[in-house]
């Protein structure tokens, strides 16, 4: 090294300030993505893992749960200590988030004669009183480009 530095024969480094960065949130293709830590009930050890359906919703006409069709529907199955991480790619816009615990294995969730859910249900709401079946809008969260959206639900452990 001593030599090449004699002879002046280092390579010259030329460092980009910060002003030529983009950060990835400024890119007019960055992706959003919305990323659901679900906790549940820990398996037992006869059963296999508990499976359940995240559904996510965006906005853009009818409020109430009946009036509208998902976005993406995405099946998942709790491992062994009872917890999943669900990631989805999706466009920017606003959205709401919908998951419950399939505990009879029909693809669908159950609900009584009043309309009320018979299998446990969270949504991406802030805070676990504002859970309501019926209306998704208190759990409306907006979904930026550069910028994912975390919503952790929990069930009943």
């Amino acid at each position: 090294m001593c030599g090449l530095w004699y002879k002046q024969w280092l390579p010259e480094f030329n460092f980009a300030s910060q002003a030529t960065f983009t950060r990835l949130g400024d890119r007019a293709d960055a992706p959003c993505y919305f990323v659901a830590r679900i906790l549940g009930p820990v398996p037992t050890t006869e059963d296999t893992g508990i499976k359940g359906i995240l559904s996510l919703f965006a906005y853009g006409g009818a409020e109430d749960m009946d009036e509208r069709m998902p976005t993406v529907i995405h099946e998942f199955q709790l491992d062994a200590e009872g917890a999943v991480t669900v990631v989805q790619e999706l466009r920017p816009g606003q959205y709401s988030a919908f998951a419950f615990l399939d505990l009879n294995g029909n693809g669908r969730i159950d609900l009584d004669a009043e309309g009320l859910p018979l299998e446990p249900f969270r949504t991406s709401a802030p805070t676990p009183d504002s859970q309501d079946f019926k209306s998704l809008e208190p759990a409306a969260f907006q979904l930026n480009r550069g910028n994912p959206y975390f919503s952790v639900m929990i069930f009943d452990r």
